[in-house]
């Protein structure tokens, strides 16, 4: 039997983009850093939508037994979040030693497996917002990010498939970039080295920027999601 967090995941990829309570993307993460692991993984989430948006009670997981329950954190409309298993590693690897706000540790010690694993970013009522799997064809010391930003697309495959093709069109659909890998940007100072390029619009670099709020969709899209939203619950 499919676990019931296996089997939402498929589900949400299957009837397409459900973005209820709170429209909130994973933008960029990276899971196999240069040297050792420890204290150097992070995710980035960034707001797309037109309001605030509390992360109280969320949950990041995989498809496994790893989770994280998030606390009373918001981020504004447009604004970016990071998740980390080491805040002043962080901070000094991408940073250049500034502390700040929006950087948060996991106090569970979530993790993100070298070889494949699963992003699963789900709301306080169980929904899924957004969800991603990858396999073993990452660049040590280079973060993953979204190359597009248009949001229709919230799920990337899940654990029996995975919808990331860090080199190639993801989920499956020709000509779709998705998630692309960060080839010219290691992991160290990275936030420097992309500063220096403006044309390079903050892609590969965390908390730079580089994505579009979009408006509220309408009501009766709303409605329509409200009912899908309801066959998307499940517990991690």
């Amino acid at each position: 039997m499919l676990r019931l967090c296996t089997f939402v995941v498929l589900l949400s990829w299957l009837v397409g983009p459900v973005a209820l309570g709170g429209n909130v993307a994973i933008t960029e993460f990276i899971n196999n850093p240069d040297g050792d692991d420890d204290f150097r993984e992070w995710v980035e989430l960034f707001n797309y939508g037109p309001a605030a948006v509390s992360l109280m009670g969320w949950t990041i997981c995989d498809e496994d037994v790893n989770s994280e329950t998030l606390g009373d954190i918001t981020i504004p409309s447009g604004g970016y979040l990071i998740l980390t298993d080491g805040k002043g590693v962080f901070e000094t690897e991408w940073l250049a030693g500034v502390a700040d706000d929006r950087v948060v540790e996991f106090s569970t010690g979530f993790t993100l497996g070298n070889s494949s694993d699963e992003i699963i970013l789900q709301d306080a009522g169980d929904v899924v917002v957004w969800s991603l799997a990858y396999a073993n064809d990452e660049d040590t010391g280079h973060a993953t990010f979204l190359a597009v930003d248009d949001f229709t697309i919230t799920s990337f495959g899940d654990k029996s498939n995975p919808g990331i093709v860090r080199d190639g069109n993801d989920n499956g659909l020709s000509g779709f970039l998705g998630y692309e890998s960060n080839d010219e940007t290691a992991d160290v100072y990275a936030y420097e080295s992309s500063a220096a390029d403006p044309s390079d619009n903050g892609w590969g670099s965390p908390l730079l920027g580089g994505y579009t709020a979009i408006p509220e969709p309408s009501g009766l899209a709303l409605f329509v999601l409200a009912g899908v939203a309801i066959i998307g619950r499940r517990r991690c």
